[in-house]
């Protein structure tokens, strides 16, 4: 006896190559807990017919989280077997958003929410870069054999001003 697993979505209706495209799967980018290998999901409102011409406009009109200001980004093949995130103009509702794979896949920014930059992250950021240069250069100069003076370029420079010939 062999028995089939079906996944079954929040409206309790099981989840099909058809009824996959009347969703919006994705993730909020930068935020905790969210990945892209384990996307969100909400039902697609859309104004028209078919489920093929969805527009911005039907994506923010079904955009679960209402409070907060996003930027959108979708998911399109790239042809050659991979994908690449297309930036989509954010005021043209009318907009149609590509598809990848017969769904919707969307990687979202929340705008009003950016990390904000205090100096003790940023004097933590420029250590951190320092540090990892540090390695870089290290790293480099251990494989050569003898390390090169460095080479002060003054081409632009005038020569220093002398008062006796």
């Amino acid at each position: 006896m062999t028995s089939t697993t079906t996944a079954i979505h929040p409206i309790n209706k099981p989840i099909n190559k058809q009824t996959m495209s009347n969703y919006c799967y994705y993730y909020l980018s930068g935020f905790p807990g969210e990945s892209f290998s384990s996307p969100n999901a909400f039902p697609l409102k859309t104004t028209s017919e078919t489920t093929s011409e969805i527009t911005l406009g039907d994506i923010k009109r079904s955009w679960p989280i209402k409070d907060g200001t996003y930027y959108f980004r979708f998911r399109q093949s790239d042809g050659q077997g991979g994908f690449s995130w297309i930036d989509v103009r954010q005021d043209d509702e009318e907009m149609r958003v590509p598809k990848f794979q017969g769904c919707v896949f969307a990687k979202v920014l929340r705008l009003d929410k950016l990390p904000r930059l205090t100096p003790t992250k940023m004097r933590l950021n420029a250590k951190k870069a320092r540090q990892k240069q540090q390695r870089n250069t290290s790293s480099s100069s251990s494989t050569s054999s003898s390390p090169t003076p460095p080479q002060h370029q003054q081409a632009n420079k005038p020569p220093p001003y002398r008062d006796n010939p």
